[in-house]
């Protein structure tokens, strides 16, 4: 299986990371991100199911992803704790996206939720995350380039 579910189109973000594990692809959810891939067998670990560390990877993803989609901005936002609870597996061949909540923006933190479906809607983990608002010692990555 190859098809993408409709309103995804390819994310281009610019990261080595990404492009080997990849494609990522994004929707707009009324104002918020959602980034999903197809399962490939590369992706998978000794049993055939998803790796964790390729979800953990995809959690990662589409809460710094949604945060710079939600939050409008240019800066890099590094994770600074993130906690994940597998709930499920997923095969190759399933489709599996996610979905952010913010949860609380002070200074310069923000906390968010993450919700991770396979394509028949159930639960395949749900994590969450600390992240730092900086400046430019963190470097750019500009939301506008990358989900449009």
């Amino acid at each position: 299986m190859t098809d993408i579910p409709e309103g995804f189109r390819p994310a281009r973000i610019p990261a080595p990371f990404v492009e080997a594990n990849g494609p990522l692809y994004w929707r707009d959810l009324d104002g918020g991100l959602s980034l999903g891939f197809r399962v490939e067998r590369r992706h998978t670990n000794a049993a055939g199911n998803l790796h964790g560390g390729m979800l953990m990877t995809m959690v990662d993803m589409q809460l710094n992803c949604a945060l710079n989609y939600q939050l409008d901005t240019a800066q890099f936002i590094p994770t600074v704790a993130a906690n994940i609870d597998f709930l499920a597996p997923a095969n190759i061949g399933d489709w599996v996206e996610g979905r952010t909540e913010i949860l609380r923006r002070g200074g310069r933190t923000v906390f968010a939720d993450c919700r991770i479906r396979r394509g028949d809607g159930e639960l395949l983990a749900r994590a969450n995350g600390i992240f730092k608002l900086g400046g430019s010692e963190y470097g750019t990555f500009d939301p506008r380039a990358a989900f449009s």
